[in-house]
């Protein structure tokens, strides 16, 4: 950042240009403190003018404050921002940059500026000062009678090497507030290509939410689900962010769910996405090993449809090909769109079958569509 080069160099130049300039102050405890005062107003007619001072407080001797970096954000349809004025706690202050809803009568607007941020950008070539007071007051036009948070973000606080200074922040609100919190859709339909599925996900804080949001999710067996990036953050002027959840196309047709949590702190918000569907069919048998206990057994098998509907021809092939015959009845059934039908797989070992293990493939065909699944048969 330009602001912290130049305060570098005006730092090495201050001993010499402003070693009386500092009015004195009283030693401090406690953390470093970042504040919009009042902390809350109630509502004003619309069209008048409402002030918020943003103040600095428990700025240590050893670590005194020469310059800050500074946005502030409002619901500009609630108050408008209209002025800036300097406070008096920094002695010597320049104003490198300030902006308001991005215009910029000095200095250039950042990334952060838009609707409703104040930017503010100040140094001073003196020695710094620790403390309590004011770096400056914005003031707001009443636009509406509804509600906003007054927040702070991306603030710096510059110490003599140009590196912020850690400190706490309290926002401050306009009329009643709720509680800061987030919301978490995910933006149908799946969209699909080359073997992926992907869809939007969308987080929006509420009542200046402001903060790193973790996202993960959660799906059905067989499905492979990633979300990229897996932290957002939220804060002004958007207030919203977005990433991307990546789904494998599965390999076994099926109905798939999978849900999405957002989480941040003590809040966490579950949503679940879309259903995916993977058209086609699956055959199940009630039985996938077998031990017979006498020359013919049989096991059930369950067609299931999927979104799909057609007829499904069977046949069984086994392996190794000699010692145990299997059979299908019936060799065909009827699919509808969800539905379900059974058959019943035949098995007989012959006279002589000596101890083996021998595996049954059932295959369903319709068309190109295909399903194959397996069962094992161990003979003793």
């Amino acid at each position: 950042m330009l602001l912290k080069s130049a305060l570098i160099i005006l730092v090495a130049m201050s001993a010499a240009l402003f070693s009386s300039g500092v009015a004195p102050v009283h030693a401090v405890s406690g953390m470093p403190l970042l504040s919009i005062l009042p902390s809350t107003q109630s509502g004003a007619s619309p069209g008048s003018y409402v002030r918020y001072n943003v103040t600095v407080s428990n700025i240590s001797l050893d670590l005194p404050m020469v310059g800050w970096a500074l946005y502030v954000w409002a619901d500009n349809r609630v108050l408008n921002p209209v002025n800036i004025t300097l406070g008096s706690f920094l002695t010597g202050t320049t104003e490198s940059t300030e902006c308001i809803n991005a215009l910029c009568p000095f200095g250039g607007a950042g990334p952060d500026d838009g609707p409703g941020v104040v930017h503010s950008e100040a140094y001073t070539a003196g020695n710094g000062n620790s403390g309590n007071g004011t770096l400056f007051t914005i003031t707001y036009r009443a636009v509406s009678a509804l509600s906003t948070p007054i927040v702070s973000f991306s603030d710096e606080l510059l110490d003599t090497l140009g590196e912020a200074i850690p400190h706490a922040t309290i926002q401050g609100s306009y009329g009643p507030v709720g509680t800061p919190d987030f919301s978490v859709v995910v933006t149908p339909p799946w969209i699909f290509g080359e073997g992926v599925y992907w869809e939007t996900v969308g987080v929006t804080g509420s009542n200046g939410f402001t903060g790193t949001v973790t996202l993960s999710a959660a799906a059905t067996p067989g499905l492979f689900a990633i979300i990229f990036p897996t932290t957002l953050t939220i804060g002004p002027p958007g207030f919203a962010d977005a990433a991307t959840l990546f789904v494998l196309q599965p390999s076994i047709p099926g109905h798939y769910t999978l849900n999405v949590t957002a989480s941040s702190g003590s809040l966490s918000h579950t949503i679940t996405a879309d259903p995916l569907t993977v058209q086609g069919f699956t055959i199940t048998p009630d039985q996938v090993v077998i031990k017979p206990a006498h020359k013919s057994f049989r096991t059930t098998l369950t067609l299931t449809s999927f979104d799909f509907a057609g007829n499904v021809t069977m046949k069984a092939t086994v392996s190794p090909d000699a010692g145990l015959d299997a059979r299908i009845a019936p060799t065909s059934v009827s699919l509808v769109p969800d539905g379900s039908r059974t058959a019943v797989l035949n098995m007989r070992l012959d006279k002589d079958t000596a101890p083996n293990k021998y595996f049954v493939t059932v295959t369903g065909t319709c068309g190109s569509t295909i399903y194959s699944t397996r069962i094992e048969v161990l003979v003793d």
